[in-house]
């Protein structure tokens, strides 16, 4: 009898680490899930999400989990080149000719200026002599005039000061998700400039960071953002309307001054901002 039962015992524990194991979430697959995929990989139950944008590296393209399992990839692939940029996904090949300068501890590159390259639509590079490119330095591209596009590469997690003033031609940026903070009049004087989306990775917005940029009609501010400093958009004068999440506790002055078509400034519920943004 206690043979039996026993062996009873033992059957039962073996049904519960199955079901256990069963459930346990594996290492990927492609499944349709919420997004653009799930996985089902030996027995697992777990369907992973993909986001709907590529991200990209130098050489590969790739579909990012957006569950919990932020190393699962989907749809990896080498990119497809023609005419210079991947026919998939946003990569472009970096503009040759910028000038480049190495960090003061010798670990990373930050691109300096426009160099030699004559293009108007301009691509930085993700690696330099084989480090990684991690900031736009001072002034990098400060008063050029004739530039209208640029793609900022995934390494990048700084925008820095003065990085683009007075780029009157520029119509469209790409800011990556990598970027954390964008410096003090980084886009300032960017009178071309006509939407911009600034990723929820973004925790600061420097002062006078998008100064004059008269064409900006509309900013999406994600809920990452912390402070917006002293005059941030200040000379907006076609902004018609934003959003403050209740991420952000710190408005400095004039934040939005002198912007005649801003209707509508929305501060989400539970909003802890200590300053007001004077003189719209």
């Amino acid at each position: 009898m206690i043979k039996k039962i026993a062996t009873m015992l033992l059957a039962a524990i073996m049904a519960i680490c199955c079901t256990v194991a069963f459930t346990a979430c594996g290492s990927g697959g492609n499944e349709t899930g919420d997004e653009i995929g799930g996985g089902v990989i030996g027995g697992d139950t777990h369907e992973h999400t993909f986001s709907n944008q590529w991200s990209n590296d130098e050489t590969y393209h790739w579909h990012a989990a957006t569950c919990e399992h932020t190393d699962e990839v989907s749809d990896e692939a080498e990119h497809t080149i023609e005419n210079g940029a991947c026919t998939v996904c946003s990569y472009k090949q970096p503009t040759e000719g910028l000038e480049y300068t190495l960090s003061y501890d010798g670990t990373a590159y930050s691109v300096s200026g426009i160099g030699w390259t004559t293009e108007t639509d301009i691509s930085i590079a993700y690696t330099y002599n084989g480090k990684p490119v991690t900031d736009i330095g001072w002034g990098a591209f400060r008063g050029c005039a004739s530039l209208t596009s640029v793609t900022i590469p995934s390494s990048v997690t700084y925008i820095g000061v003065h990085a683009f003033h007075d780029c009157t031609s520029l119509t469209s940026v790409t800011i990556p998700s990598s970027v954390t903070s964008i410096g003090g009049y980084a886009f300032a004087g960017c009178e071309s400039l006509t939407n911009v989306t600034i990723p929820g990775s973004v925790t600061r917005i420097g002062n006078n960071a998008f100064d004059g940029c008269e064409s900006l009609t509309s900013v999406a501010i994600p809920s990452s953002v912390k402070s917006i400093e002293y005059a941030a958009f200040n000379g907006c004068t076609s902004l018609a309307s934003v959003n403050i999440p209740n991420s952000v506790t710190s408005i400095d002055d004039h934040v939005f001054g002198y912007c005649p078509s801003l209707a509508s400034i929305t501060v989400e519920r539970g909003n802890k901002v200590y300053h007001s943004a004077g003189n719209c």
